[in-house]
């Protein structure tokens, strides 16, 4: 989908009856005070389900133990030259970091590694690698120098209103139809609470929209939308079979 139909819905539907939405669509001079409530929506849904399994390649470097997955150590970055570069991307398949969490480490004959079990009865080799924050690892002073493969739970790239000629139909949005309904029910709860209730009423519509958002996630969690294909889908990769 494109950020224009999410805007059009918006405007049609959740934004109609404030002055950001209407039949002639959200204002030019708005858009990026919406732009930012999208932004917060895919993140928070991105959290709540896994809908960008994602992995890259960890190329270690001999006496390192602890690695950032940052797009300054991808290989496809040439604005950082003196830094190392480890993360293994291209050109074409960039490293655009936005990592959430790191949830599974694999070393290069595809074993997957224990991940945050220090001193439990499992570890009796401290050969665990821990992730001191969601986007560091640090790993056991016993692995051999290898190219490991680190899956992580991806971020939605980051929606920017570019500076000049900017169009809502070029601007593409990776959602699956199925969580469009919760993304605009989190734009209007965040646009609409600053409005605070209703005229003389007790009614709050940005709380009212942060429960229908709330009750549609339930709804999503509960029909099983979790994305299983795109995990089913990396693991395939990571063997080499596809």
């Amino acid at each position: 989908m494109t950020l224009k139909q999410i805007f059009d819905l918006l405007s049609q539907g959740e934004l109609s009856q404030i002055h950001l939405g209407g039949t002639q669509g959200i204002d030019e001079s708005n858009w990026e005070r919406v732009l930012g409530a999208v932004n917060l929506g895919l993140t928070e849904l991105h959290k709540r389900f896994p809908l960008r399994r994602e992995q890259v390649v960890l190329q270690m470097q001999e006496g390192q133990l602890r690695y950032t997955l940052d797009v300054k150590h991808a290989v496809s970055n040439r604005e950082n030259p003196t830094v190392t570069k480890y993360l293994i991307d291209s050109a074409a398949n960039p490293f655009i970091g936005r990592v959430l969490k790191i949830y599974k480490v694999f070393d290069a004959s595809g074993c997957e590694l224990k991940l945050n079990r220090v001193g439990d009865a499992f570890d009796q080799a401290h050969s665990t690698v821990r992730t001191p924050s969601y986007n560091t690892l640090i790993l056991p002073t016993m692995l051999p120098v290898q190219a490991l493969t680190v899956e992580y739970l991806g971020n939605h790239p980051l929606l920017v209103k570019e500076q000049g000629y900017f169009n809502l139909e070029d601007v593409a949005v990776e959602l699956p139809d199925t969580h469009l309904t919760a993304l605009l029910y989190f734009v209007a709860s965040r646009l609409f609470n600053p409005t605070g209730l209703s005229g003389n009423t007790a009614f709050h519509e940005g709380n009212n929209y942060e429960a229908k958002f709330e009750a549609e996630c339930m709804r999503l969690e509960n029909d099983g939308y979790e994305n299983s294909e795109q995990e089913e889908n990396s693991r395939l990769r990571r063997n080499g079979w596809v």
